[in-house]
């Protein structure tokens, strides 16, 4: 109950920003809590009522997709804008008139965003899950929190093993997901103030932010591709390529760090739930 309230206490307070002049940070903040509530259900759906939680799992699902747009063209945004300050005023000329072409594209994308706010179902949506998150339909009193937390922390140990020793892109961006979950059952079960789930908890942060730069660095790519298309000039297809170049680096960067940062994180993570 107190998790899902913070969240929908953050979702009320980026709302305001969002209308009126579409702050960026209350975009990804909000995108963030809807995330958060989200993971918080899914680490406690053994607890609760199926009736309860399952058109609120559905509904934030939709309610995510409402803000990804915009957060993503942000996102591309920054991530040119931050490029562009690393090239030379030559190289420089093609990117700035994609982030010109992404601001107009964000701009489109922030008034349908504004009016899927306005709309009925946003607005009754937000209601329903105000009122589910003051009354939580627990139903299995023998599991518990840290059950469910050592639950999320067992799901993602299976699924590095299971790992070769060169995971692909997508089993990486997969093996975040699950480190997310883990955590953030783990601090749902921190009530007992465990120093080891704490522990597991600054490892996982950790883990995350590891794997959190090599997606950055897929999505990069990614948006290069989509910027080489717009512009289709020579001069834009050598900027393409030291950006993707330098992708291709920070993924790189990540695989080294990977094993050892996830013996650290299982350590601890056997250490608070048992091996």
């Amino acid at each position: 109950r107190d998790g899902l309230l913070r969240q929908l206490h953050t979702l009320k307070q980026c709302d305001p920003g969002i209308r009126l002049c579409g702050d960026m940070h209350d975009v990804h903040r909000i995108r963030v809590a809807v995330r958060r509530m989200r993971t918080l259900l899914l680490a406690v759906r053994k607890i609760v009522s199926p009736e309860w939680v399952e058109p609120l799992l559905s509904g934030l699902k939709w309610l995510g997709r409402l803000f990804a747009l915009v957060r993503n063209l942000d996102v591309q945004m920054e991530y040119f804008s931050r490029e562009s300050e690393q090239l030379k005023a030559r190289d420089r000329r093609p990117l700035e008139r994609f982030i010109r072409h992404l601001q107009s594209n964000r701009e489109l994308a922030q008034q349908r965003l504004l009016d899927e706010m306005a709309s009925a179902r946003y607005m009754g949506f937000v209601s329903k899950l105000r009122d589910a998150a003051e009354a939580p339909d627990v139903v299995n009193l023998k599991y518990t929190l840290t059950d469910a937390a050592a639950r999320q922390f067992r799901k993602l140990r299976k699924a590095v093993r299971k790992l070769n020793e060169s995971p692909s892109n997508a089993e990486l961006h997969h093996i975040r997901i699950l480190t997310k979950r883990a955590r953030y059952a783990a601090e749902l079960a921190q009530e007992r103030d465990s120093k080891a789930i704490g522990r597991f908890i600054k490892c996982a942060i950790r883990f995350q932010d590891l794997l959190g730069r090599h997606q950055d660095a897929i999505l990069a790519e990614r948006y290069v591709e989509g910027f080489l298309k717009y512009q289709g000039r020579q001069q834009a297809a050598f900027t393409a390529g030291l950006l993707a170049a330098r992708s291709a680096q920070r993924r790189q960067e990540v695989r080294a760090e990977f094993w050892s940062q996830w013996k650290r994180l299982k350590k601890r993570g056997n250490h608070a739930w048992g091996g």
